[in-house]
């Protein structure tokens, strides 16, 4: 048995760029900014709601709670209690029998820049009072 001399070639792994340095760390294969955060929200049709709680429960992210108003059907449909929670995942829509609540994933955002244009009391968009129609047309 022979040892191998340093002059034969030696086989490249697959994470090792072909002239890196021999005992330097690979570079990871994908870039992760820390920075960036999945952010969703959802869409909910209160009144196709029969208040089941389906999607309150499969959440993985534990945003979604019963909303203390009814609907006019008497069932309580769904809010979005936490919508920083939120990340978009559909699951909520994937279990829904009747199709009355859609999550959808929002454009990733940089922590610090939203951080820095977050007002200190920021109002849930459910919670603003309607613009007014004659600005609208």
């Amino acid at each position: 048995m022979t040892s191998s001399s340093s002059s034969e070639p030696r086989l490249a792994t697959a994470l090792e760029p072909s002239g890196e340095r021999e005992g330097a760390a690979p570079e990871p294969p994908v870039s992760i900014s820390p920075k960036k955060v999945a952010r969703g929200t959802t869409a909910i049709e209160r009144e196709l709601c029969k208040g089941c709680g389906f999607c309150i429960e499969f959440c993985p992210a534990r945003a979604l709670d019963f909303d203390k108003a009814f609907n006019a059907k008497g069932y309580h449909p769904p809010r979005l209690s936490r919508p920083e929670a939120c990340v978009g995942c559909n699951l909520c829509g994937l279990y829904c029998p009747d199709f009355a609540i859609f999550g959808y994933p929002l454009p990733p955002r940089d922590l610090d820049s939203a951080e820095r244009s977050a007002p200190a009391d920021q109002e849930n968009e459910a919670d603003r009072s309607p613009e007014d129609p004659e600005e609208s047309r």
